[in-house]
């Protein structure tokens, strides 16, 4: 009998995932990926309609990913200028960690917004739910300053990049 949900099925070994991750096309890919769940994520935050004193704490937020998706589309485009050989595998994988954690940062930022700041009849008017803010509050001030690391530990790898070239 098989399981009622599909099943993920592992189509390559360890070796080829990492010579995929060294590719700077999957890395390109792999950032407007990303890129794209920044500007999802963003669209919902701006959709947040908070009381007073948290308005400053979701503007801030909304600038943060903002910000991470320009990074994201900055690394999309880097990675396919001519880099010198060997320079390339290490400042792939780096990159390709920065996207990662990027990514994370963001779908934990997404849930928290759909399943725990606002009730399900309150996501199509995106209310805030107060108090839940309040218990999310350093949750949320964690997540954003995630953000910025990643976002400014990405311009810190595409500015080692370019300069490298």
């Amino acid at each position: 009998m098989s399981p009622p949900f599909p099943t993920r099925v592992r189509l390559t070994n360890v070796s080829d995932e990492d010579l995929l991750m060294a590719d700077p096309f999957s890395i390109a890919v792999g950032a407007l990926t990303v890129a794209g769940i920044a500007r999802s994520v963003g669209k919902a935050v701006r959709k947040l309609h908070a009381f007073k004193t948290a308005q400053g704490d979701f503007s801030a937020l909304q600038n943060e990913v903002s910000d991470v998706e320009a990074v994201l589309q900055q690394v999309a485009s880097v990675t396919y200028s001519p880099v010198l050989p060997g320079q390339e595998e290490q400042s792939d994988i780096t990159l390709r960690g920065h996207i990662d954690r990027a990514k994370g940062q963001l779908l934990e930022l997404e849930k928290l917004i759909a399943y725990v700041l606002t009730s399900y009849d309150d996501q199509a008017k995106g209310k805030v739910d107060k108090s839940a803010w309040l218990k999310q509050q350093n949750k949320l001030r964690s997540l954003r300053k995630g953000l910025r690391n990643v976002r400014m530990n990405l311009a810190l790898s595409i500015a080692t990049v370019t300069l490298s070239v």
